[in-house]
């Protein structure tokens, strides 16, 4: 008996998946670029909007790849680096060793990116949008603050997006 049979011996009817399509050129360039400039923004000049668009980026994979059985170191390795974030208070300077993980963390995805489903990849972009605003909707509705959730979200990032001084948003 075969996977494509049930008990009986009778062909099971085929189930359409979508193709995998994987991160290709621009997108993979646009997100490792991000990645990039945020990291050499908190080496350089910490503040919490380069802290958020790394995190931003730690948030999207992260989601992409959790739960993937190809991809469990690398959900370890950013994950560390998402709860070195998280402690993370701008603008003071990053320990050496915490950037020093944090370069690690960013070369990982790099070697990954292009392993990375797009479908997957979008919908988990989808999903942390989707989970930033609740959060950001859920802070201006009551006086508490927001359930925490597993990286720093920030509604409205845009990967590639350079951060400006002053706009902690």
């Amino acid at each position: 008996m075969s996977a494509s049979q049930n008990r009986r011996g009778r062909k099971l009817p085929r189930v359409a998946r979508a193709p995998r399509v994987p991160m290709l050129g621009e997108i993979c360039e646009r997100v490792s670029v991000s990645m990039h400039i945020a990291l050499d923004g908190l080496r350089k000049a910490p503040c919490s909007d380069v802290r958020d668009n790394l995190a931003d980026v730690l948030n999207v994979v992260g989601l992409t790849v959790q739960g993937n059985p190809r991809f469990v170191e690398e959900h370890e390795v950013i994950d560390h680096a998402g709860r070195l974030l998280n402690d993370y208070i701008a603008p003071a300077p990053l320990p050496e060793d915490a950037l020093v993980y944090l370069k690690h963390a960013v070369n990982v995805i790099d070697t990954i990116l292009g392993k990375l489903d797009l479908n997957e990849f979008r919908s988990a972009e989808r999903s942390y949008v989707a989970l930033a605003r609740a959060a950001r909707r859920a802070a201006h509705a009551t006086p508490v603050s927001p359930p925490v959730q597993h990286f720093h979200a920030r509604p409205g990032y845009a990967f590639g997006a350079v951060p400006t001084q002053g706009n902690n948003s």
